[in-house]
């Protein structure tokens, strides 16, 4: 960012004129945006639907893919060690975001330091997850079709929604 600033005072009237121009440059270096970011590249972005304090959406790496521990950790299996003093949420079964253990200790903190959801999500082009997680749309909005309801009212899309706006959806990974 930079600012550049002119005054001009005149003698016989005393007047004083203060212009601030501030010019956001492109970093080639760093180009991800961050969350103390002013602008958006090509002015693609959307208001925060809870109408602020928005959060990214926090998943475990793709190395260490199944959230557990309430979205605190992240395991590299699923499935869960075996350790009794903590019943069945360390019995070895498949690993859920209850359980508290991870087979063979092969886990990583959540990178976003908690409230971590399962890798993978729905990708990049189709963010937004509809049909109870099965279906990622590419757009935001539900399509119309009336023997649907209100779950394909043309309205922004929900995990509840049935319906992606002009069919433009795939398969959740």
């Amino acid at each position: 960012v930079k600012s550049t600033k002119k005054n001009t005072t005149h003698h016989k009237e005393t007047s004083v004129t203060e212009v601030t121009v501030t010019t956001i440059q492109f970093d080639p270096i760093s180009p991800n945006i961050a969350r103390t970011s002013l602008c958006c590249q090509g002015d693609q972005y959307t208001k925060c639907p809870s109408g602020g304090n928005c959060n990214n959406n926090p998943v475990c790496p793709a190395t260490h893919p199944y959230v557990y521990f309430n979205g605190q950790y992240c395991c590299k299996v699923n499935k869960e060690k075996h350790y009794a003093p903590q019943g069945d949420k360390c019995d070895g079964s498949n690993i859920a975001r209850t359980s508290l253990c991870c087979q063979g200790d092969q886990y990583t903190k959540c990178p976003s330091g908690g409230n971590c959801n399962n890798n993978p999500v729905c990708p990049i082009s189709h963010p937004y997850v509809y049909f109870n997680g099965q279906y990622c749309c590419k757009v935001n909005k539900e399509k119309h079709y009336a023997p649907q309801g209100d779950k394909c009212d043309g309205s922004d899309i929900a995990r509840t929604s049935l319906c992606c706006q002009g069919d433009q959806y795939t398969k959740c990974p």
